[in-house]
């Protein structure tokens, strides 16, 4: 089944040069939060937030401060939820000690269990209108600027550079499988298999690569001038190794075969279509969107055989 996102995930709080992509695909299992009965007002939010993180406190302490706007902005706009781990691992930024510190502030709106023995623990929102109240764009609900996140339409530019650049790491037989050829139903233990050789972040970039990429800035040309600090310009080149690094579409494979063994290959069509609308006005990118294209083509053609057998991806 086919999951969507509609275009007013940011039209509605503000808008940048270029605008999400009409029918993004949500990952499967994308809800970062848990939402409650009675959701939090707006005072109430900001209560929790200054009582958790005082403004004399952020103050004196810049790179707490620095810390707590980087969580926010990615808890406001990340799909499901994810480990301080992976979430290191992914953005390089604040390292996981300082993001369970600052989610364990925040248990108000935030669960997650920080026991030490748990390091993998992943954490998720209690009340979903919290990202809302968060990005920058609507300032007249989170009137302080020290809680206020990044724009919603640069952090998922920020996120999809991110996870582009973890895709990168992606081979043939990520699994390592001592046989990629059997079928997959017939591998004992896949779900063990990707825990152990995709790690958190890598499964994350995965799914959720395109999403972020088709809810961030259009891209308008391969060299431009940055501005409104907008992390769309740095997506070209992970774009570029990703789906046609050294001329060849070895790793956008591997993304098809990975996504595979995960079970979300239903969601590859609909992610290589928002990578496409996404650079289809970038000059100087036509082998992206060659491989792009040629990609989707290979998957829609041999989908039931990929599907049987992930690894016939690199066979087909």
């Amino acid at each position: 089944m086919s999951l969507r996102v509609s275009a007013g995930t940011n039209s509605d709080t503000g808008s940048l040069e270029g605008s999400p992509v009409e029918g993004n695909p949500i990952p499967k299992g994308s809800s970062s939060s848990e939402p409650t009965p009675e959701p939090l007002d707006d005072s109430q939010y900001l209560t929790v937030l200054q009582t958790a993180f005082p403004e004399e406190e952020l103050a004196r302490n810049l790179e707490l401060g620095k810390a707590l706007k980087s969580t926010l902005s990615n808890i406001a706009v990340l799909f499901g939820p994810i480990s301080p781990a992976a979430l290191e691992a992914l953005t390089k930024e604040p390292p996981k000690d300082v993001i369970r510190d600052v989610l364990s502030r925040l248990q108000p709106v935030v669960a997650y269990d920080a026991d030490p023995e748990q390091p993998n623990a992943k954490f998720r929102l209690r009340h979903a209108t919290f990202p809302e109240f968060l990005v920058r764009v609507d300032a007249k609900r989170c009137k302080s600027r020290p809680y206020q996140a990044g724009h919603p339409a640069r952090q998922h530019s920020r996120l999809a550079t991110r996870c582009l650049e973890a895709l990168v790491t992606l081979k043939k037989n990520m699994c390592r499988l001592p046989d990629p050829t059997v079928p997959k139903a017939e591998v004992p233990n896949l779900e063990g298999l990707l825990e152990e050789n995709v790690p958190e972040h890598v499964q994350y970039a995965c799914a959720c690569w395109a999403a972020h990429l088709g809810l961030g800035c259009y891209m308008k040309k391969k060299t431009n001038t940055p501005e409104f600090d907008c992390y769309c310009w740095d997506i070209g080149k992970p774009l570029e190794d990703f789906s046609s690094g050294s001329g060849t579409p070895t790793k956008l494979r591997a993304w098809v075969e990975t996504m595979a063994y995960m079970g979300r290959l239903d969601t590859v069509g609909e992610a290589l279509c928002v990578a496409q609308q996404h650079v289809k006005d970038g000059l100087g990118y036509e082998e992206v969107k060659s491989q792009l294209a040629a990609t989707e083509k290979l998957v829609a053609d041999h989908y039931s055989e990929i599907e049987a057998c992930p690894y016939k991806i690199h066979m087909v």
